[in-house]
């Protein structure tokens, strides 16, 4: 069920319906969970299982850490939570990634497991795992209710790809009444479409023009394969961003505040910059849980080395693949080497020649993001370098997309990354509203894409 589908309209417009009608707290947030268990075993009933067991053994992980005494026995159960976590994405995940790799180095004939990867299940592993951590590490107590445990690991507006929310910043919302309030259901409305159109008008635009490009890239010249490198930088961000606004939204309307996750990344001036901007709950993640436990038990002399094997792990996380694997060292090495000009001092380009330089290199880690064949992303870059001949296509969309992508940034940038919430009760907010929801039904593709970050 994707959010920008009838069926999910539908079905929220009947949970807002019946949260309306119900008045005692408690039975609401018992309609809220099983809706995000309706909400995923949608899309396959099956691994409602591994969701479940998720939910069952941190919350029991979770009280035996803090209530055990001995450092030993908590560890222990620390460990049950993260080897279960990590055993269960390590299966579905890479099993049959390492498997095919081993098979290729030593000629072998392993064979894969016939599995389908389940959605979500890196956020919310990297969810449940934060919480028993944090407990372990003191700076949370455990939940003591198991309804608002699950809720929290299974609240379905950010569950199949995030934000990544952490335990202390989502369950004691859940302590409040949840109430359908008037302002949170016009801000929260307005911040879902705001997402609905980044993805639907902006993001499957695009990708259609990506897509039919790259996919006879020989056919193309260079200067249209680069445009479809550059559209396809933009694409991913309005897809991934979109879906977190409506995330966002859809929290909002139902009374929950979700972390934002994007602070116009595209305006980054360089990578650390950059980093600060995108994918915050999940660059915070690993900032948190792998880069600084990692950095305290090394040497000085070792940060770079950490850094380097957090941005793969960070490549790994995204995909079972060697092209993410590629994209995160990518991106390790250019942190580093601008950790290094940084420490020096003696080198800073202008604010505009910063920006640029930033966005060609985004443009480059965006081609390896999206090109999973090694030898195709060398030849494409092969291509557009010499600028090859060959058939001159531009989408006839694409100019004022990105007129409309470059307008909507610089927007949000002077409004200070704010959302554009207008005033529902004035003609003029109304027309505006009715007039995007129009734009939307009557410029959207005709086939309905899933969020490119629904295979991670």
């Amino acid at each position: 069920m994707v959010f920008s589908s009838v069926d999910f309209i539908l079905f929220f417009s009947i949970l807002l319906y019946i949260l309306y009608l119900i008045k005692d707290n408690v039975s609401k947030k018992k309609v809220i969970l099983f809706s995000s268990l309706f909400f995923y075993g949608y899309w396959d009933y099956r691994y409602l299982l591994l969701l479940m067991i998720s939910i069952v053994v941190d919350f029991y992980c979770g009280r035996k850490i803090f209530e055990e005494d001995s450092e030993r026995k908590q560890k222990y159960f620390l460990l049950i939570s993260i080897f279960v976590n990590l055993g269960l994405l390590g299966i579905f995940k890479y099993y049959n990634f390492f498997i095919d790799s081993l098979n290729v180095v030593f000629s072998g004939s392993l064979k894969n497991l016939d599995l389908i990867l389940p959605i979500g299940i890196s956020f919310y592993t990297f969810q449940t795992m934060s919480y028993t951590i944090d407990i372990y590490r003191k700076k949370i107590k455990p939940e003591k209710s198991f309804l608002d445990f699950a809720i929290y690991v299974s609240f379905f507006p950010q569950l199949i790809a995030g934000p990544i929310v952490r335990a202390r910043q989502f369950l004691p919302q859940l302590k409040n009444n949840i109430e359908l309030k008037r302002e949170n259901l016009e801000i929260g409305f307005q911040i879902f479409l705001f997402g609905l159109v980044k993805k639907l008008i902006i993001a499957d635009r695009l990708g259609y023009y990506v897509d039919s490009v790259l996919k006879n890239y020989a056919y193309y010249s260079g200067w249209t394969i680069g445009l479809a490198i550059v559209s396809f930088t933009i694409q991913l961000y309005c897809d991934f961003s979109g879906y977190s606004d409506m995330a966002i939204g859809l929290g909002k309307m139902l009374g929950f505040k979700i972390p934002v996750n994007f602070k116009l990344p595209i305006t980054a001036i360089n990578i650390s910059d950059f980093w600060s901007r995108w994918h915050i709950t999940l660059s915070r993640w690993l900032r948190d849980y792998v880069y600084i436990p990692l950095r305290k038990k090394t040497k000085y002399k070792m940060k770079y080395l950490v850094l380097l094997f957090t941005m793969i792990l960070c490549g790994l996380w995204h995909g079972a693949n060697w092209n993410f694997v590629l994209w995160g060292t990518y991106l390790g090495i250019w942190q580093i080497i601008h950790f290094q000009i940084n420490k020096r001092k003696k080198f800073r380009l202008p604010t505009f020649l910063a920006w640029l330089l930033t966005y060609f290199l985004l443009n480059v880690s965006g081609a390896i993001f999206r090109i999973t064949n090694i030898s195709m992303f060398i030849d494409v870059f092969k291509r557009i370098i010499t600028g090859e001949p060959g058939i001159a296509w531009i989408y006839p969309p694409i100019i004022p997309l990105l007129i409309v992508f470059a307008i909507g940034t610089w927007l949000r940038k002077k409004n200070n990354n704010r959302y554009p919430i207008i005033n529902l009760n004035t003609l003029s907010g109304a027309f505006v509203i009715v007039f995007v929801i129009f734009a939307i039904f009557f410029w959207n593709p005709t086939t309905l894409n899933p969020f490119i970050y629904f295979q991670f």
